[in-house]
């Protein structure tokens, strides 16, 4: 990947440039010097796979490494410290249907980064509303996760013919619930799937994504 970031130095003031009534810019004798814009390669990469249990049931799971090159991003002249590490990450879902009416969707998701790391555990509960045994119809899934020692994320959406939408809502449970007052932000996924169904049902092992 390529990235590019580029920032507006007209729009950045600093606090020796404060006069106390205003701010005059370049007065500071202070200010660092930054280029106004830089660039990076990054390389990255991972591998998953997807299979068939039984008709109703799969498992997913993979595991990828992100910021390979290790690149430096700084807006600074000079310093350059800020060298981004790689990034660690594991990742795995099941989809466990019982009978075709009730539906169990676990999930786990694990990061590692420099000194930094995140857990999200979770799973969604689901409940086939089609009449046929052998059909799959609408489902309407409920659930939570959990960002350890972070956030609780309660979850509500539905699926049918291709069409996935789901709500959650970030629920602050850590110290910085001082800030946050506990509150947390929605988050709205629409993921629609397309294509011709085969003319028989047969099990494969394709990944999916």
């Amino acid at each position: 990947g390529w990235t590019q970031k580029r920032i507006d130095l007209s729009r950045l003031d600093f606090y020796d440039e404060f006069t106390g009534t205003g701010f005059v810019p370049g007065f500071a004798s202070n200010d660092p010097v930054f280029n106004s814009s830089f660039s990076y390669f990054d390389v990255g990469g991972g591998i998953a796979f997807s299979g068939m249990l039984t008709d109703y049931s799969r498992i997913n799971f993979g595991a990828s490494l992100s910021h390979v090159s290790k690149p430096t991003e700084s807006f600074y002249v000079v310093d350059r410290s800020n060298q981004i590490g790689i990034r660690y990450a594991v990742h795995g879902t099941a989809t466990i249907g019982v009978k075709n009416k009730l539906y169990i969707f676990p999930s786990a998701l694990y990061q590692l980064q420099t000194s930094a790391q995140e857990m999200v555990v979770g799973s969604n509960f689901g409940y086939n509303f089609s009449n046929s045994r052998y059909r799959v119809g609408t489902i309407v899934y409920v659930g939570s996760g959990y960002r350890v020692n972070d956030a609780v994320i309660p979850t509500i959406g539905m699926m049918t013919r291709g069409l996935k939408v789901g709500l959650s809502y970030d629920v602050n449970i850590s110290d910085l619930q001082a800030a946050s007052g506990g509150q947390g932000g929605f988050e709205v996924a629409v993921v629609y799937t397309g294509g011709t169904p085969p003319k028989k049902q047969k099990r494969n092992y394709c990944p999916r994504f």
